[in-house]
């Protein structure tokens, strides 16, 4: 068995082998309180809890379709209530198995449904943030699994959770494991507000209010005048549609500069991004004869995707080369700022757009006279290049290739992750404890 990432503390402090207890040794389960329909009100400041409020990935919403109870309620059932670092376990259902930490209720009234349960009455020994680690390893949604999988409708008894072995190193050896933990929990949050603060600046900055009341005078964020005309993205320029251009046609790279450049609509889901110099594959002169060029400038638009939100991602080419497309691609020769339409394909106005005309089930496309007839906010050349500088910032720290946000939230994720089941894996319980690690 690969060393415990802590073992000089572990040797330190339980040389003789982490101690495996049952559940219920270091706490009892609290199973929700059964209320009716009949209970709920309209509005108040308590809601009820129930197993959708767990969400995936250890999330908490409360607010997650919300049902109210009478404010009085909270005294009657106060056994009930919830408070922040309680633990919660669905035990039946979907999200049977599923669990979750309260966290920054920020003085939300809380009463817990049947079917989600919480351990209390915890012993000293146990610290609370370590039990809900423990809680959502692989080793023990593989018991849980098992446990659920045995019968037609997924259910937990709170005997078969009771019974579940789990490892009790000493509390100092749990608070650093917590505290790891918490760091990389932390980190993954703050990548995703970065990524969403991305998508909010996207939609605030190309945001001119609509056709039918076009926002005039000075932009919320840039603070400058401006006048903005709306036209339908047909009118722009002229649209040229690929044929032809297989994988198998593709070379990887070009050693004696003999291939030219060309974009396959596959490469435009996987590999590009807003804007591109470069191509990652190329072609034979030959081919190139009989496909669709591309100049500086051209938008290049994939027509069909696995599914209506990936349809028409757009990259601005802003190479030198001639470059060339194949079938279910569009270029878009134009006179704008090509980054500036390539933000434009990203907004919310457009996802909304798309899913309105795209069709088709297995393959989604969007037809290209549906996509001309798309409306979008053209102001001066000068505010696309201003609006553009900015998104290009964000973009370069959050999504540009490879290198940005989501791969390094993935990264994170991952290491998260490992590390979750590597420090909290101290060898396999056996009869009451034991595994050393």
């Amino acid at each position: 068995m690969p060393k415990h990432p802590l073992e000089k503390l572990l040797l330190e402090h339980c040389p003789q082998g982490v101690e495996f207890v049952e559940l219920g040794e270091v706490c009892s389960l609290l199973n929700g309180y059964s209320f009716k329909k009949s209970d709920y009100v309209e509005k108040s400041n308590t809601l009820l809890i129930r197993m959708g409020n767990i969400r995936p990935n250890g999330g908490f919403n409360p607010e997650h379709k919300p049902i109210y109870l009478p404010d009085s309620f909270l005294e009657k059932y106060k056994n009930y209530a919830l408070s922040d670092g309680d633990i919660l376990i669905a035990m039946s259902g979907n999200n049977v198995g599923m669990t979750s930490l309260i966290k920054n209720i920020k003085g939300r009234k809380l009463l817990l449904n049947q079917r989600v349960a919480k351990p209390h009455n915890l012993s000293p020994n146990i610290h609370v943030p370590f039990l809900y680690y423990v809680l959502i390893t692989q080793r023990v949604k593989k018991y849980i699994q098992s446990l659920s999988d045995a019968a037609a409708q997924p259910n937990l008894s709170t005997a078969s959770i009771l019974a579940l072995k789990i490892p009790l190193p000493p509390l100092i050896i749990q608070e650093k494991i917590v505290t790891i933990l918490d760091c990389f929990t932390e980190l993954s949050a703050e990548l995703s507000a970065r990524k969403k603060q991305y998508s909010y600046y996207l939609n605030a900055l190309l945001d001119f209010g609509t056709p039918t009341s076009p926002r005039l005078g000075r932009h919320a964020l840039l603070k400058e005048s401006f006048k903005v005309e709306w036209v339908e993205l047909g009118t722009i320029g002229e649209f040229v549609r690929g044929s032809g251009l297989t994988k198998a046609d593709l070379h990887p790279d070009n050693p004696n500069g003999e291939l030219v450049g060309a974009i396959h609509y596959g490469e435009i889901h996987t590999f590009y991004n807003v804007h591109t110099s470069k191509t990652k594959s190329f072609i034979t002169q030959e081919l190139a004869k009989k496909l669709k060029p591309v100049y500086c400038g051209n938008l290049v638009i994939v027509g069909v995707s696995e599914n209506p939100a990936d349809v028409c991602k757009a990259v601005a080419y802003l190479g030198q080369e001639t470059i060339y497309i194949g079938g279910d691609t569009f270029a878009l020769r134009h006179q704008q700022n090509p980054k500036y339409l390539a933000y434009l394909f990203q907004t919310q106005a457009f996802k909304d757009f798309k899913l309105k005309y795209t069709c088709g089930a297995k393959v989604s496309r969007l037809n290209l006279q549906d996509l001309k007839t798309f409306l979008i906010p053209l102001p001066p050349l000068a505010l696309q290049e201003k609006i553009v500088e900015i998104l290009d910032q964000f973009n370069a720290l959050t999504t540009d290739l490879q290198q940005g946000l989501p791969a390094e939230i993935e990264a994170r994720e991952k290491q998260y992750t490992h590390y979750l089941n590597a420090l909290l894996d101290f060898g396999v319980a056996t009869g009451g404890g034991g595994g050393k690690p």
